[in-house]
């Protein structure tokens, strides 16, 4: 049972009221029912009035009496459905998986989608999917009966955004915490892996290095006009020698080509 704080608003009474982190007000109580009947507080909104110790709820007032009139209360948070909520908490990971099926469906290799989830060519669907997932889940807030002015301004970035639904359904902070490590881990998982990647390449290719006394002795650099026509014949040399070995249409990434920029300018020839 909600207990009301304060006695009967007075006729003649200064309310003040949150909106969008603004304190406004103080307006009467005509105003204040009128701003409940228009839709603009409603349960959950923060409001004051002298004689009041802190900032309370509206159903927390003997203005609660209006709300009653419009609408039941909301359910509360035991109450709501929380699938959404969980399913966005393990977001960071599903969203890598679709990337990783779309990469598929575009490429149709299983080396070629890697290197490009890899490279961050589809990193747009894990946000689209986690910024969907919070508008699905803050619709369904709304349909449950709460405000949820003061938090859905939050769903483009997430663990604001869950931060906030926790702390308004009075939640602990589990799926909060859930989406941040999966997020942490999804990182540490993807540099790993893309360590370990360029590593097996350079193994690869150190084996067809040739070392800068002999690379000079077997290229003929009188035909190059300048030192960046020869790097740049370098490179080339590399991403032939890299395409020979997996696959001629391989695809080649930033970082593969600043390394062989760096082999070549050390006189490193394949």
């Amino acid at each position: 049972m909600t207990t009301i704080k304060g006695d009967s608003p007075a006729p003649g009474e200064s309310w003040f009221y949150e909106q969008k982190g603004q304190r406004i007000g103080g307006v009467d109580e005509n105003t204040m029912i009128s701003l409940i009947q228009s839709g603009q507080l409603g349960y959950g909104s923060s409001v004051w009035k002298q004689g009041l110790s802190d900032w309370v709820k509206l159903e927390e007032t003997a203005l609660r009496e209006h709300l009653d009139r419009l609408a039941p209360p909301p359910l509360t948070g035991t109450n709501v459905n929380n699938t959404l909520v969980w399913v966005l908490a393990f977001a960071p990971f599903l969203g890598l998986f679709l990337e990783g099926v779309i990469a598929m469906i575009v490429y149709g290799d299983e080396a070629w989608a890697m290197e490009a989830v890899y490279a961050g060519q589809f990193f747009y669907i894990t946000i689209a999917l986690n910024i969907l997932l919070c508008v699905l889940d803050e619709k369904r807030l709304q349909k449950a009966g709460h405000n949820t002015r003061a938090f859905k301004g939050w769903v483009w970035l997430v663990p604001v955004y869950l931060y906030q639904r926790a702390k308004h359904l009075k939640h602990n902070l589990a799926y909060f915490i859930v989406w941040i490590c999966c997020f942490v881990l999804l990182m540490l998982g993807v540099a790993l892996d893309d360590d370990a990647h360029n590593e097996q390449h350079r193994a690869g290719y150190q084996s067809h290095t040739t070392p800068a006394s002999a690379s000079a002795a077997h290229q003929n650099l009188s035909s190059f006009a300048t030192l960046g026509d020869v790097i740049d014949s370098c490179v080339d040399s590399w991403v032939k020698a890299y395409r020979e070995e997996v696959g001629p249409e391989a695809m080649v990434v930033h970082e593969q080509l600043q390394e062989w920029e760096d082999w070549c300018k050390q006189g490193q020839w394949p």
